[in-house]
């Protein structure tokens, strides 16, 4: 008959576990491996978006920079096409006054014109009545 003591047991089973434990830690340090080489992956991925992400910012930085510096250039531009414009309206206004003027003195040189039309008419009609009136006196006088 086989006898086992309680002693002996124990430490089978000690060793049966302790054998489970060491299967068990070498199969996590397996899947751990596994991890780490797939984190290693995903961070050089990272590091490589990050690197492209750094260029596309820096990229985007001289853009603005070229934009801002044109935005200046076109700041002064706008700012001399604004006075040229300024100063066109001025003078379109102020020729408008002088063209007004000159049309309004027009005006006034074409009523002072006939005006003194007018009143030459007059004294011709008037000159022209009494030429007729001394005609026909004298020419009572011959036929008397």
């Amino acid at each position: 008959m086989i006898t086992i003591d309680i002693q002996t047991l124990l430490i089978y089973l000690l060793l049966a576990a302790l054998i489970v434990l060491v299967i068990y830690l070498v199969l996590l340090v397996r899947k751990l491996i596994s991890t780490l080489h797939t984190l290693d992956g995903t961070l050089t991925e990272a590091s490589t978006t990050l690197q492209k992400t750094d260029n596309v910012i820096d990229d985007a930085h001289v853009v603005t920079g070229i934009a801002a510096d044109k935005a200046k250039q076109l700041d002064g531009v706008i700012d001399d096409i604004t006075g040229v414009v300024s100063d066109v309206t001025a003078d379109a206004n102020n020729n408008q006054g002088l063209i007004k003027t000159t049309i309004d003195a027009g005006k006034a040189v074409a009523s002072a014109a006939s005006y003194i039309k007018e009143k030459e008419e007059k004294k011709e009609e008037k000159e022209f009545k009494e030429y007729k009136k001394a005609k026909k006196a004298e020419k009572k006088k011959k036929e008397s």
